[in-house]
């Protein structure tokens, strides 16, 4: 127990130089760790925010195909719309031929004769 002084300050000194040098090394472990820790997580964000933005463009790039599609069959249906139209109005005229034409072979038959059949 009646040790030197000396060999036992020499001997707390080895003491607190290996509890700083453990010290260090758990501090340099545990910012590695941090570092890493941070790197992995903002490459995982960076990538979510990819898939994210890709995401947000195809379901974009969708609805303007859709709206495209859309239009189209707008187009169609008033150019579908245009034509039946287009061939009442004929058939309208035609029918107003064929009553004129009537008409004027009727007015024809009445007029010679003084009277009809």
């Amino acid at each position: 127990m009646h040790q030197n002084p000396e060999e036992r300050i020499k001997r707390l000194e080895r003491s607190v130089q290996r509890w700083r040098l453990i010290s260090l090394a758990l501090l340099l472990t545990l910012v590695s760790c941090l570092a890493i820790s941070c790197t992995f997580g903002i490459v995982w964000f960076l990538r979510g925010v990819d898939d994210e933005f890709l995401m947000i463009h195809a379901e974009r790039d969708r609805a303007e195909e859709e709206h495209q599609r859309a239009v189209q069959a707008q187009r169609e249906a008033e150019a579908r719309l245009e034509v039946e139209a287009v061939r009442e109005r004929a058939e309208a005229d035609r029918m107003r031929a064929q009553i004129e034409e009537l008409e004027r072979k009727l007015n024809a038959k009445e007029l010679p004769g003084g009277q009809g059949p």
